[in-house]
């Protein structure tokens, strides 16, 4: 199995951040100014599916050493994954017609590709959510952290054709990122 971006419950990496984001962000700006649509694409897949998938390939008739993709259809931008979760979590958000940014991103991305800006970054994400957890009294499991890996897909596109599975008949019970996030 070769998933895409996992999401799902208790998610530990990504989705974690992801879920935090909202809350931190809420604190300091009433009004999140965001770009409308736009930039780098990805497919997702919620830790559910992924289950699934496994159960379904078992119970297949599957030479060893065959790869599945397991990722949603629906690619979902950058954009419309950080609108999601923005306001999913309440974040009012001010839409501006500013395109993304993808020649910032390349040109600066020798300088956030080291080791020190992800140090930094992750401590400064959980200073932030610490202090939300405290001012809100919140007891959690959400362990933020800006991962290194994530970088790749602020540059360029990562989309899983998960074509071989669904070929075997697999169904995806998330076709999309909302539908997902909704459900994490």
């Amino acid at each position: 199995i070769r998933p895409g971006l996992i999401i799902g419950p208790k998610g530990r990496v990504l989705a974690a951040t992801l879920a935090t984001l909202p809350a931190i962000l809420k604190t300091f700006l009433p009004i999140l100014p965001t770009l409308s649509t736009g930039g780098t694409r990805s497919n997702w897949v919620h830790a559910e599916d992924i289950a699934s998938s496994v159960v379904f390939l078992l119970k297949k008739d599957i030479p060893t050493f065959e790869i599945f993709n397991v990722a949603q259809d629906h690619a979902a931008s950058i954009i419309e994954v950080f609108n999601t979760v923005m306001t999913a979590g309440g974040v009012k958000l001010l839409k501006l017609p500013i395109p993304y940014p993808k020649f910032l991103i390349e040109l600066f991305y020798p300088l956030l590709d080291v080791g020190i800006y992800y140090k930094f970054s992750t401590k400064a994400v959980r200073g932030l959510w610490n202090f939300i957890k405290k001012r809100k009294n919140l007891k959690d499991a959400l362990i933020p952290q800006v991962d290194k890996e994530f970088l790749i897909y602020l540059a360029q596109d990562m989309i899983f054709d998960n074509s071989k599975i669904k070929n075997l008949g697999f169904k995806f019970t998330y076709k999309d990122f909302p539908s997902a996030w909704k459900a994490t």
